[in-house]
């Protein structure tokens, strides 16, 4: 909520490999996602909830985004509510900040930042990152969440440094990790000086004016600059490069591991590149602007009945026993109704639009018949 800095905590993790990353990623912000706007949902109704001020209804639109609030948001901020009261205590709303700025000039004059959740009591700092995506973050060494805590920890005296615990939690509901879907990171506060001390070396290398990007898979993936990264573009044409090669020696053992870690590292780096383009690419396309070889189609949907319940019901009586729900899918793959009925009693909505490449061949074909 609110204004965002140059040296927001948000790209300390891109930060550690590649020191252009928040400068480049201010000149280009890049398109909202799908992904980003559910996101932006779901904190609105985690600190909707938190706050006590409102409860969004399940369905009900977000105002911003224009998304629904789901079951599946409710169920996350609740998650992640009770995992901040089973740790604060009764009061905890009471102690706890939620979505407020935090000045960070300890850091760099330029550099502020508003985490999720942050408490801090005599002997305990705590702060939770709330994410509602899909890829995996580590609560361990996670630079974000020690950016926002490194202005409390530099308040400390040294006794207190000592005597300090600070606890760093990632709550993330929808990553399915062996880990769980809340994890911790829990150090004495003298333990997070020497990154401290690396943030603000990499902070004033960031505002350098000759500061130059070195792509790296974990900086460049979720970069929103990556389409305009010069240097990403020539590491992305060297891999290609490289993978015409033949390789015709064969590997020794210790050099397979070598080998496997580079090409995976070449993998994300062209993953990061085409990712950012197809970003661009779609949005271009949103706003009417046409992109040769690429438009928006609906993408495929599942099957759904188009008749009443009670029809239905009826169906189920008479075709499958016992009586369940069962999916138009599910009775086309049984073989429980014959094609024709499938088609009568259930159909196919248009799914939201995608990216989608143009295969010219069929126009072709339509012309030089």
């Amino acid at each position: 909520m609110g204004e965002h800095s140059l040296l927001s905590p948000s790209s300390y993790g891109r930060l550690a490999h590649c020191r252009a990353a928040p400068t480049m990623e201010h000149d280009y912000p890049g398109e909202d996602t799908q992904a980003s706007r559910e996101g932006t949902a779901a904190h609105a109704y985690a600190y909707g909830l938190m706050t006590g001020a409102f409860v969004p209804s399940v369905g009900a639109l977000h105002s911003e985004t224009g998304l629904e609030y789901t079951q599946e948001m409710a169920d996350a901020a609740q998650l992640y509510a009770d995992d901040i009261a089973s740790t604060l205590g009764p009061q905890w709303r009471d102690h706890v900040r939620l979505e407020q700025r935090v000045d960070l000039d300890n850091l760099h004059p330029e550099a502020f930042g508003t985490p999720d959740a942050l408490a801090v009591y005599p002997k305990y700092i705590y702060c939770w990152d709330y994410k509602f995506g899909h890829m995996y973050v580590d609560a361990f060494e996670n630079w974000q969440m020690i950016g926002y805590v490194s202005k409390f920890v530099e308040a400390l005296s040294s006794d207190d440094e000592m005597t300090t615990r600070v606890t760093l939690t990632v709550v993330q509901p929808r990553n399915f990790h062996p880990d769980g879907p809340i994890r911790r990171w829990t150090v004495w506060a003298w333990e997070l000086r020497p990154y401290i001390n690396l943030l603000k070396g990499w902070l004033a290398e960031a505002m350098h004016p000759d500061v130059k990007a070195t792509p790296h898979p974990d900086a460049c993936l979720y970069c929103s600059a990556r389409p305009q990264c010069v240097a990403l573009r020539n590491a992305a044409y060297a891999v290609m490069d490289y993978a015409r090669t033949k390789q015709a020696v064969k590997l020794q053992p210790h050099e397979l591991g070598i080998e496997l870690g580079r090409i995976q590292d070449m993998e994300q780096l062209l993953k990061a590149y085409r990712t950012g383009l197809e970003e661009e690419t779609e949005g271009a396309l949103r706003h009417g602007v046409a992109v040769p070889g690429y438009t928006m189609a609906p993408g495929r949907s599942v099957l759904q009945w188009n008749v009443p319940p009670e029809l239905l019901a009826d169906l189920g009586d008479a075709i499958w026993k016992p009586r369940e729900p069962i999916t138009p899918t599910q009775a086309r793959d049984r073989k429980l109704l014959a094609p024709e009925l499938l088609d009568a009693y259930a159909t196919r909505p248009a799914g939201a639009l995608k990216l989608t490449r143009v295969d010219h061949t069929l126009a072709k074909k339509v012309f030089t018949s």
